[in-house]
């Protein structure tokens, strides 16, 4: 994970895609229209506690918002990351999840759909939520480094 991001408490990244018509009509599969990746860095002491300084432990965790074409509406789903040069992310409650690494074509970071892919709307009690897993063009993602302003709308905890 320190490949990605520097284990400090309260480091933070943003990464961000916007997929234009022309690269879509050269990807008629690809069904993601744009991809929003917030990854920050969170210090806990020995009761869970959230610390700046001195942390007993080091959770990664993130937060991921995409849109798909022809649909307005935004997903959002987040979790913890464990991992070094490539890190897995997942969702909680079997929400599946993302496999992370640097990305040489953008100089930010590639999201990687695996699996069944990654759970949106999971919440543990009643549904598993709406997966979106990988298709024909739909398995990597290079996304581009980003203000944090940008995953603004992500960082909730």
């Amino acid at each position: 994970m320190e490949k990605i991001l520097a284990p400090l408490p309260d480091q933070k990244a943003c990464y961000h895609r916007l997929y234009d018509a022309h690269h879509l009509s050269e990807h008629p599969g690809q069904k993601i229209s744009e991809m929003t990746f917030l990854l920050r860095v969170e210090g806990l002491d020995a009761t869970g506690a959230r610390v700046l300084k001195n942390p007993d432990h080091i959770v990664y965790q993130f937060a991921l918002s995409l849109r798909r074409r022809n649909d307005e509406r935004r997903l959002r789903t987040s979790g913890d990351c464990v991992g070094g040069k490539v890190a897995e992310c997942v969702v909680d409650c079997d929400g599946g999840g993302v496999t992370l690494e640097n990305s040489s074509k953008t100089g930010g970071l590639r999201v990687l759909l695996q699996g069944e892919g990654i759970a949106f709307g999971n919440d543990c009690d009643t549904t598993r939520g709406y997966f979106v897993g990988p298709g024909s063009d739909d398995k990597a993602f290079d996304l581009k480094p980003a203000p944090l302003t940008e995953c603004q709308s992500l960082e909730s905890r």
